[in-house]
């Protein structure tokens, strides 16, 4: 059972979503379908990730942001990911993926 909540708000073309929680394995795979169910729905051309309320994050979680900005860039969706909590910072300078993901 997943340890993460999502929010999400739309705004024009643009949905903000804001992740809390742990994203781990369960959390990934909490993540990526409400992710898809967001841009299934709505005609989004960006999508902004909020990480601040990640209290928790592991390389499951890094995978999963990986992956989901991949499939949002193969769709035409431009993804960016925002404000990063302390546990989300220390796996990606770990990773060194930081510039990917946060630009």
């Amino acid at each position: 059972m997943s340890n993460l909540g999502l929010d999400y708000e739309l705004r024009g073309k643009t949905a903000e979503v804001a992740v809390k929680g742990e994203l781990d394995m369960a959390g990934a795979f909490t993540l990526e379908p409400a992710i898809e169910r967001v841009v299934a729905e709505h005609e989004v051309e960006e999508l902004v990730v909020d990480l601040e309320g990640v209290a928790f994050m592991d390389s499951a979680g890094l995978g999963s942001l990986l992956s989901t900005q991949e499939r949002l860039q193969d769709l035409g969706i431009t993804a960016k990911f925002r404000r990063p909590s302390k546990a989300v910072e220390r796996v990606l300078d770990t990773s060194g993926t930081r510039g990917v993901l946060i630009g």
